[in-house]
């Protein structure tokens, strides 16, 4: 009944009237932190004596940058984009995965090869809708093509230039033509130069507006936001979160044998970064330097449990599946269904299920004594990595 999340924006230091203090520090007898139109907090309140403490992030938008060609021939550019952890319709293939692709041909002989990377240039642009444009292309240098995404939430899946080949045959002989291949800015080999993953954004205006709902105290969710709450459109916020447990005076259970009531919440502000240095400095005099924990990339430390040796006939039986414990601020329940597996090896001979985690070696291929592979585990954008070696 007690147990919720309430959440508040806070864009300046006074109310409206200009004069007001919106939060402050209020030490004495009893240290209070004090936000205005909230509660008056203690620190024996805190569960766990934390207040965490996330950045903003402004997000990057993913790219990949492709070769112009050099030669004469028929050329075809695939670039699919997706969504991380977001659903949107215009977006949606119901016969294929989520996705948003860019297929653009074009071809180059010698009257127009000192014109190929405005060619190419063109013939991606055509591809993408007028009334959408949920991509950019720009130049890079004289001999290469950037196509980046608008959107942090956008990731891309495949990003290749490819060369029409008929096969040797007579043109007017050929219906079916092959595409090969000739640049993969997603391959190993290209990838550090030639692609840049997106990196979602966290704490913005559009972030706020977008995911959560103000106000989000339980008792005036009927109430609008107050006007000066509304998120600054292009505004950074700094969030500050803890749990809080107070007792409920004149409340209580089992009266009979003395069962006390407490209510268990979570407070989370959402505090405009110009002024986030000052409510972290009125959150210190109250409750001292040591409660801010502040929130790092990698909110989950994974811990991978498998011993580093691997035997051969262990991998062989598939009786290899690789543990880990996972640890970190609102961990509760069984959380293995979030988490996904990744293998690397030279050869490619061993593989793992993406979301099982049993390795495996791919048909007709066995495991061989000093074989060495690096497995990694993923949680919600926190990861661990461990070599494993094979050995008799």
């Amino acid at each position: 009944m007690f147990d919720f999340q309430k959440e508040v924006i806070i864009n300046s230091n006074v109310l409206e009237d200009g004069v007001t203090p919106r939060f402050k520090a209020m030490t004495g007898a009893v240290n209070l932190f004090r936000v205005l139109r909230c509660a008056d907090y203690r620190k024996e309140g805190l569960i766990d004596g934390v207040v965490y403490k996330t950045m903003y992030n402004k997000g990057v938008a993913p790219s990949v940058i492709l070769n112009v060609p050099t030669d004469a021939g028929i050329y075809r550019v695939i670039v699919g984009f997706s969504l991380d952890g977001k659903y949107l319709s215009d977006y949606a293939y119901p016969w294929y995965k989520f996705g948003k692709p860019i297929m653009a041909e074009f071809e180059l002989d010698a009257s127009n090869l000192a014109d190929a990377q405005e060619i190419m240039i063109k013939a991606i642009e055509m591809a993408i809708p007028e009334n959408y444009r949920f991509a950019r292309v720009t130049k890079v240098d004289t001999n290469k093509v950037k196509i980046s995404g608008i959107d942090s939430h956008q990731t891309i899946k495949v990003a290749e230039l490819q060369l029409a080949d008929n096969n040797g045959c007579p043109a007017d002989a050929c219906n079916e033509w092959t595409y090969v291949t000739v640049f993969d800015a997603l391959s190993k080999a290209n990838r550090k130069d030639s692609y840049v993953p997106n990196e979602m954004e966290v704490g913005t205006a559009a972030w706020i507006q977008e995911n959560l709902r103000f106000p989000s105290y339980p008792n005036l969710r009927y109430d609008a936001l107050n006007e000066e709450e509304y998120p600054v459109k292009g505004g950074l916020y700094v969030q500050y979160s803890f749990g809080y447990c107070s007792p409920r005076r004149g409340l209580h259970g089992q009266g009979t044998v003395g069962q006390a009531l407490k209510s268990i919440t979570t407070h989370t502000f959402y505090v405009l970064s110009s002024i986030a240095d000052e409510f972290e400095t009125a959150i210190k005099e109250a409750f001292g330097s040591e409660v801010i924990v502040d929130i790092p990339d990698a909110l989950f430390k994974i811990t991978i449990l498998n011993d580093a040796d691997l035997t051969v006939a262990d991998i062989n039986a598939g009786k290899v599946s690789i543990k880990q414990t996972i640890s970190g601020p609102a961990i509760s329940g069984d959380v293995t269904k979030d988490v996904t597996y990744a293998v690397e090896n030279a050869d490619g001979k061993y593989e793992i299920g993406k979301t099982s985690g049993l390795l495996s070696v791919v048909s007709e291929k066995t495991a061989k004594v000093g074989d060495v592979l690096k497995v990694t585990v993923s949680y919600y954008g926190s990861e661990a990595s461990k070599e494993f070696k094979v050995i008799a």
